[in-house]
């Protein structure tokens, strides 16, 4: 394919609502919403998820047929941000975490004694 016809490729592209191109191998993705949206899906950690984040889920989370790439259509996060909305990931990764859990700090706890 020429270079002309990749940019004509790329445009088709962006204008379909159900063609996406991979953000691993850069392959073309037929990928169509689903409408049966499971309010049981669990996160990672065991946690059923939020109405919000299942519909996100349903309506924006493609495996790529090629390399198996598991992301959002439309943040383009890899891998897909199971258990928030595209927005609520934006916000979970600028935030502090726990270290060895990944939860969110929302305060710091200053304690009176010193830990060390």
């Amino acid at each position: 394919m020429n270079e002309i016809e990749q940019k004509q490729m790329d445009i088709r592209i962006d204008l379909s609502p159900n063609l996406f191109k991979c953000v691993e191998c850069k392959s073309t993705i037929m990928f169509e919403p689903s409408s049966k949206v499971d309010y049981k899906q669990k996160d990672e950690q065991g946690n059923v998820l939020t109405k919000q984040a299942a519909e996100n889920m349903a309506k924006y989370r493609v495996r790529c047929s090629n390399c198996s790439a598991n992301f959002c259509t439309q943040c383009k996060r890899k891998p897909y941000h199971l258990g928030h909305t595209c927005e609520e990931a934006e916000n979970f990764a600028g935030a502090r975490k726990c270290r060895f859990c990944t939860v969110e700090i929302k305060k710091a706890y200053n304690h009176p004694k010193k830990a060390f």
